[in-house]
């Protein structure tokens, strides 16, 4: 594929996120044919949901005289659980990467957007500390009988709708536990499943996918939660982009695959998505971004 060669190839600047286009357009021109859809009606669609953004923007927004609406207080009774969990997967504990005194010969912050970091091999012990320094519990306090969770990644109102998902080869279906910081076995996928997913892509890809549950955020926010949620998945790609510099990984994103082919990769029925990729020579992973 176009978009994985010219990646291959490509000097890029550590924990940055970069588009690939190719394979985005690709991916949006067969699902289109693929739904029968016409050019013109795919452009009054578009039309239809630009009007529907706007007009969500507008009524939506802060001004300078009055705040947006909003909920008027906080039902406690109904606060939601900040963890997701999926009944019967089989938990993987992840190793906890150790807190060291910083060396003369450590990893300097400046060199992983400077320079090439040799890449670290896809294993558990890689996928562990992604996943620890970018999505995984910061601190834990404790505020007389309440006690609330901190995150790498940081949230409006550290109300966390985010949740991360994962798809590798060598891990070969798994989603996020940062309570316990675990990864939960959701399917496991055959080998010719998994290079069909992968076609196109530099050996040893790993797909990585986000989705934001929006009723974690309207509980305070009301109907701007759809912007809350924007944001923190923003915050999260940033996060996993830097925690994959720091392996001597790259970020591509990917963003032009239609809602029901990311729905039916990710087990996310009735969601939208937004796509990104993390990856290196050896090593390519996308993350997506998805309201549910």
């Amino acid at each position: 594929m176009r978009a994985a060669e010219l990646g291959l190839r490509m000097p890029v600047s550590r924990g940055a996120v970069k588009r690939l286009p190719g394979f985005a357009r690709a991916s949006s021109s067969s699902s289109s044919v693929s739904s029968g859809k016409t050019m013109a009606e795919g452009e009054r669609l578009v039309v239809a949901e630009v009007a529907t953004l706007i007009k969500y923007h507008e009524e939506t927004k802060h001004s300078f005289r009055n705040y947006a609406r909003g909920p008027h207080g906080l039902d406690w009774a109904n606060q939601p659980n900040p963890f997701r969990r999926y009944e019967g997967a089989r938990v993987v504990k992840l190793e906890h990467v150790p807190e060291v005194p910083p060396q003369s010969g450590d990893l300097l912050w400046p060199v992983i957007f400077q320079d090439w970091v040799t890449p670290k091999p896809l294993d558990k012990s890689s996928l562990s500390q992604l996943l620890y320094d970018s999505l995984a519990l910061s601190a834990w306090k404790v505020a007389g009988r309440s006690t609330w969770s901190l995150r790498v990644n940081p949230s409006s109102g550290n109300l966390h709708p985010t949740e991360g998902y994962v798809i590798s080869d060598a891990i070969e279906g798994v989603s996020a536990v940062p309570k316990e910081h675990a990864l939960e076995i959701r399917a496991e996928i055959s080998v010719e499943l998994w290079n069909r997913l992968s076609s196109g892509l530099p050996p040893g890809s790993l797909l990585f996918g986000f989705s934001s549950i929006i009723w974690r955020e309207s509980w305070k926010y009301g109907e701007r939660a759809f912007r809350y949620c924007n944001h923190d998945v923003g915050h999260a790609i940033g996060a996993v982009a830097i925690a994959a510099a720091s392996l001597g990984w790259n970020t591509y994103m990917l963003d032009g695959y239609s809602d029901h082919e990311l729905g039916s990769l990710f087990a996310l029925p009735h969601v939208r998505y937004r796509l990104q990729s993390v990856w290196d020579i050896n090593h390519f992973s996308v993350a997506t971004g998805c309201k549910e």
